[in-house]
């Protein structure tokens, strides 16, 4: 800094400028193009009291491309006075912030919001010229040592600065002035002479995450992680306008990749950007002008949100998705989001490039991003006849219940054996708490097999299975019930483990184990089991002893049946318990008893 003089003295204007960008990404380059020249340059020793700013003159095509970047701004070309015919020289006097005291200071936004206002605009709009291109391209690099980029001997005046990287952030910064003058410069835009902090343009990012819940009767419920069946699920997705700068076209979409059993629910989506709503329609089949519209196409496994006018939004702006998905089926799930994008300006979208990124959309590429997890599982067990080598029998009733509580929950029937938890009570949804295992075969539509009875969409917990009723084919089979817990499994993938935790129960004759199928797993009953001291029991034993013994001895008899399928009197006799010995050890008896009475009697009476 030079000492304080009786007043500004003129400072000349050469080639000894100096340009530093700060903050600047390591391994990069930078490039600057010069589209103002200083002026009228006066300092008295502690800072400059005046400076003025002409449009370069040469080469035309970059002149051009000012002024058409000008105009398309809104900046104001006069005819007359200090910047006639000079766009660049309005600009700085009236969108720079340099002389922040005077009233015709226009640009009141780009002063605290340096990625919005006139002037954001305009160097947006350069920067996406050709003829500009052409000058950039032509351009000198600098390399960044450590964190920063060093121009030096240019043409003192008014520079785009740019990095060489794709999706670059267009800078404006204008030299130093001189070699001894370094002093405070735009205080808005350029804090100081020839220094600038880099602005740096990110990969797009979304951010998704599950919002609310309404259940199939449209009550808001808080699932605490696990959904239920005919749950209507609202998801949120976050991102923000990217950079377009240096892109005639761009392609930018957000994708949304559900989880298998989710269904988008039509017409939920809604889309903001910047605050303001956006219609949400179905993406084109052909090519179409752009429109201030969202594009929505559906495939298998995604649904997509393309914004073909997003060069016309306002970098960084929020962009919000809000959309419902109904849970269909039930199990482990994670469901993703996606953004593509334009990614070089050397190889960008063509015109026909509206909702496909395969389709003429230049150099893209994409990233998947945060995903939602929730979870919930199926219990599945079957009933089998231990007496016929453990045949399948079905037709049995059960009821579930938290363990402790007194009230059954409630499932929606799929079909034969296969229900699925569905606790609203809306009347289309048809809940029952009665579940009745297989009794057919397995069929297309989720049928189980005989004795099969699957549970699905249960959160971890401890269920208590209660019989009802047993099988029509062993009705007096004893009812069996215990205690199951589903516990999450982190090392199996994400699964779980289902577990007996109440055991010894009555026709209880196996356990489940661990298994690959993280659903569930499989606990086996014997339904034949009958209560202790019931009377098909004995005749069961009885009818063996007379069929294997006592029957080949006796012989036919008078005609009558033999075995346990004979229709006589012994066949009757066997079914009542009692053997053909005992009755004639009995008869012998009563034989005795009696002429014993009759003696005794015979003696009193005479």
């Amino acid at each position: 800094m030079g000492t304080a003089n009786a007043g500004p003295a003129p400072v000349s204007v050469g080639s000894d400028g100096k340009i530093t960008v700060t903050n600047a990404e390591p391994s990069h380059q930078y490039k600057a193009v010069q589209i103002g020249k200083y002026s009228n340059v006066e300092a008295d020793g502690n800072s400059i009291s005046q400076l003025a700013v002409k449009e370069v003159t040469s080469p035309s095509t970059l002149v051009n491309a000012i002024n058409n970047a000008g105009q398309e701004s809104r900046a104001t070309t006069p005819t007359t006075g200090e910047c006639a015919n000079d766009v660049v020289c309005w600009i700085f006097k009236h969108w720079l912030g340099y002389e922040n005291g005077r009233t015709d200071n226009a640009d009141t936004q780009s002063k605290d919001a340096p990625y919005t206002g006139p002037l954001r605009d305009f160097v947006t709009s350069l920067q996406g010229k050709n003829d500009f291109k052409v000058a950039m391209r032509a351009a000198s690099p600098v390399s960044v040592s450590g964190t920063t980029a060093e121009f030096a001997g240019l043409d003192e005046g008014l520079y785009v600065v740019e990095d060489t990287a794709p999706n670059s952030i267009p800078m404006l910064v204008g030299s130093t002035v001189g070699p001894d003058y370094n002093d405070t410069f735009i205080t808005s835009i350029l804090p100081k002479f020839g220094q600038i902090n880099a602005k740096k343009s990110n990969n797009p990012t979304v951010e998704k995450k599950w919002v609310s819940t309404k259940d199939a009767g449209n009550q808001s419920v808080d699932r605490q992680g696990t959904p239920f069946d005919g749950d209507a699920m609202r998801f949120e997705i976050k991102s923000n306008v990217p950079l377009t700068d240096g892109f005639t076209n761009y392609f930018f979409k957000i994708t949304d990749q559900p989880s298998e059993g989710l269904a988008y629910v039509p017409d939920s989506a809604k889309v903001t950007v910047g605050g303001d709503s956006k219609d949400v329609i179905a993406a084109p089949t052909a090519p179409t002008p752009v429109q201030d519209k969202v594009y929505f196409d559906q495939g298998n496994g995604y649904i997509g949100f393309t914004f073909p006018n997003v060069k016309a939004y306002a970098y960084n702006a929020p962009i919000v998705i809000t959309y419902d998905m109904k849970v269909v089926h039930t199990g482990p799930q994670k469901n993703l989001a996606r953004v593509d994008w334009s990614s070089n300006t050397a190889n960008q979208p063509g015109s026909s490039c509206i909702a496909d990124p395969a389709s003429n959309c230049g150099d893209t590429q994409h990233a998947d991003m945060n995903g939602v997890s929730f979870t919930s599982y199926y219990l599945k067990f079957k009933s089998v006849d231990g007496s016929k080598k453990n045949a399948p029998v079905g037709s049995e009733h059960f009821k579930l219940y938290r363990k402790g509580s007194k009230k059954p929950l409630k499932f929606r029937k799929c079909a034969d054996g296969s229900y699925v938890y569905h606790p609203a009570e809306d009347a289309s949804s048809k809940p029952t708490d009665e579940l009745v295992a297989g009794t057919g075969k397995q069929t297309a539509n989720g049928g189980e097999d005989i004795g099969m009875l699957k549970l699905d969409g249960l959160p971890p917990g401890i269920y208590t299975v209660e019989e009802t009723d047993p099988p029509s084919s062993a009705p007096n089979a004893a009812l069996v019930d215990f205690d199951v817990k589903i516990t999450e499994d982190p090392a199996n993938n994400g699964g779980a483990y289902v577990s007996i935790v109440r055991d010894g129960t009555d026709g209880l004759v196996d356990k489940p184990v661990p298994t690959a199928d993280h659903l569930g797993a499989v606990i086996t009953l014997n339904v034949t089991k009958a209560p202790e001291g019931a009377i098909d029991n004995v005749t069961h034993e009885i009818n063996h002893v007379i069929n294997n013994v006592v029957a080949p001895i006796i012989g036919n008899g008078a005609g009558n049946g033999t075995g346990s399928n004979g229709s006589g009197p012994l066949s009757v006799l066997a079914t009542t318990g009692i053997s053909v010995v005992g009755l004639l050890v009995l008869l012998c008896a009563l034989v005795i008893v009696g002429t014993a009475l009759m003696r005794r009697r015979h003696r009193i009476q005479r």
